[in-house]
């Protein structure tokens, strides 16, 4: 089936947990604790230090905000490509991550910390290229924003579950339970658009 996880054919290290044959330390830190933890601070400090890039420069209010909301906007369709054609693709070091979290959805699995924060660099680095640097920065920002509030919100279905129902995440919830039991539905956690449009929606 399309987006199942397979990993019993890949080379696997003492523990079950498949091993990169060429990034063997990042595919420890994906199943760290720490990294875990620590990537949530790295990456909520590195929405800071654009947000902060995006003040100093010199740009229109109006056009700040507009970045950051197209940013903050921009994010939900990355998140849903990145989770089912990065997590749920082909074999790399982020679908043995990925496939490790379906196998237990408590696992703390995280991408290697700084991961995150130097692909935005990155991104910001092409967006100064054709925009000014503080649009660039804002519209990163606002990406950045999306991606730690998926972060908590991913993180509260899976290891704070009545907390999630207090917070009115309750649906949510429901909705991800489901991809974890069909791996080609909602690959949305934070929403249901990119799902609804691309005909990958299930309400279970």
């Amino acid at each position: 089936m399309d987006g199942m996880i397979d990993t019993s054919s890949r080379r696997r290290r003492p523990g079950g947990r498949p091993q990169s044959r060429i990034f063997p330390t990042a595919e420890r830190l994906v199943y760290s604790a720490i990294n875990y933890r620590l990537v949530l601070l790295v990456d909520a400090l590195g929405a800071f230090v654009f947000l902060l890039l995006g003040l100093w420069a010199p740009a229109a209010s109006l056009a700040r905000i507009a970045a950051a909301c197209a940013g903050f906007a921009a994010w939900g369709f990355l998140e849903y490509a990145l989770h089912r054609w990065i997590g749920h693709g082909p074999p790399s070091i982020a679908r043995r991550g990925h496939a490790e979290h379906h196998s237990d959805d408590t696992a703390l699995v995280a991408a290697p910390v700084f991961v995150v924060l130097i692909g935005a660099f990155v991104i910001w680095t092409l967006l100064s290229l054709v925009m000014p640097i503080a649009i660039a920065a804002l519209l990163v920002f606002g990406a950045y924003i999306g991606y730690n509030h998926y972060a908590l919100v991913h993180h509260v279905l899976h290891h704070h579950a009545a907390l999630a129902s207090h917070a009115g995440l309750r649906e949510l919830e429901r909705r991800h339970r489901v991809h974890h039991r069909q791996q080609d539905v909602n690959f949305g956690v934070t929403s249901t658009l990119w799902d609804r449009l691309l005909g990958t929606y299930a309400r279970g």
